[in-house]
């Protein structure tokens, strides 16, 4: 996923092959490069004790684990839900991160590399 400046949105809505995954964890290893936003229309959310989001029609499951070092894990932002939106930020340089994803029911995971372009009126 390659963003060529600031402001530009894409949406993640991940389906599971072999199996059934209600809900997902996204997690962006640097919020400095994107925000991530829950993109379910109609879904109210709320914050967890572990300051992730979690959406209403969330049914829980099982989870596998998102390993980062404590560098990223302080610039990580996790949200939960079925489909997420990843707006690239301001950025002064080349930067790359990653989008880990999660099903939250069969523990299928994959991970997107995601690359945001230097903003022009930044350089």
């Amino acid at each position: 996923m390659t963003f060529n400046g600031a402001g530009i949105t894409q949406t993640v809505t991940p389906n599971t092959r072999n199996g059934v995954d209600n809900s997902y964890t996204f997690t962006l290893f640097n919020a400095d490069v994107a925000n991530l936003t829950l993109s379910s229309r109609g879904s109210s959310t709320r914050r967890l004790p572990n300051g992730r989001l979690e959406a209403d029609f969330i049914n829980g499951g099982a989870t596998t684990p998102v390993f980062l070092n404590e560098a990223e894990r302080k610039r990580s932002v996790t949200v939960v839900g079925k489909s997420v939106r990843v707006i690239s930020r301001s950025l002064t340089t080349l930067t790359n991160t990653n989008l880990s994803v999660t099903g939250n029911q069969t523990g299928a995971q994959f991970t997107i590399p995601i690359t945001v372009k230097a903003d022009p009126s930044k350089v």
